[in-house]
């Protein structure tokens, strides 16, 4: 950031923490008179927090403070995927570094319902994988593992994990595919028996339900191990 940059987010810093979101700030020229910089220097570093979600600026009603979405990371680590940057492991990667902690936050705070959610989506599962529903099964996976993330209620992780969703539902989706195709090849023709796949998040919930973070983190990296065995052909997923 060049100095311009800095100062009138140091200006505009302080004026949020008082007056608060959605809050109208200065004019561009009340601005420029104060830094000493021209209206073309604001109006181009205002049009940069905009991008970056920190204020939003309406024809005739002026600039407003507001609160930045998941829009602007998710555009960046789209760019960084499709510029190679960044890999589909490594985003699987630091799902499953985060899922580890987020479902021990999950243990301490869910409450009945949340509990109720977690076995919906898992319901979900099973039904779209019976029904062959690669979609349905597909936003069920991915509605389990978000829900984790709401209740473990930590913005900055939501941020994250908001800001990789595109990427992420593509891993996902891809693996998810995957792992079913092994399974039901693995098993006997004709058999309506529930995928592991699916019903290996059930003794995450389980754990969750008991309050117990240590068993909700163990639950959690057996998922992460059935999903590698599955995929990667090292282990007899079929079986249990």
């Amino acid at each position: 950031m060049d100095s311009n940059f800095d100062a009138l987010v140091e200006a505009l810093a302080r004026e949020a923490r008082t007056s608060g979101l959605e809050s109208r700030i200065m004019t561009e020229r009340e601005l420029a008179e104060r830094l000493g910089n021209s209206r073309a220097t604001v109006r181009e570093n205002l049009g940069s927090l905009e991008v970056l979600g920190m204020v939003r600026r309406t024809q005739g009603a002026g600039t407003f403070f507001t609160k930045p979405d998941a829009s602007f990371v998710r555009l960046l680590f789209d760019l960084m995927s499709k510029f190679g940057h960044v890999d589909h492991a490594s985003v699987e990667r630091a799902r499953e570094m985060m899922e580890i902690a987020v479902v021990q936050e999950a243990a301490d705070r869910a409450d009945h319902d949340d509990v109720a959610v977690l076995r919906g989506h898992i319901d979900a599962m099973v039904r779209a994988t019976a029904a062959d529903d690669a979609e349905a099964g597909h936003e069920a996976d991915y509605a389990f593992h978000k829900k984790l993330f709401t209740i473990a209620d930590n913005p900055v992780i939501e941020l994250f994990v908001d800001g990789i969703s595109l990427t992420l539902r593509d891993v996902l989706a891809e693996k998810r595919a995957q792992a079913l195709r092994i399974e039901a090849a693995a098993l006997p023709e004709g058999s309506d028996r529930p995928r592991r796949t699916d019903t290996i998040h059930t003794p995450i919930v389980d754990a969750i339900e008991a309050h117990d973070r240590s068993a909700a983190a163990a639950a959690m990296v057996e998922h992460f191990t059935l999903w590698r065995q599955i995929t990667e052909h090292t282990g007899t997923p079929a079986e249990g």
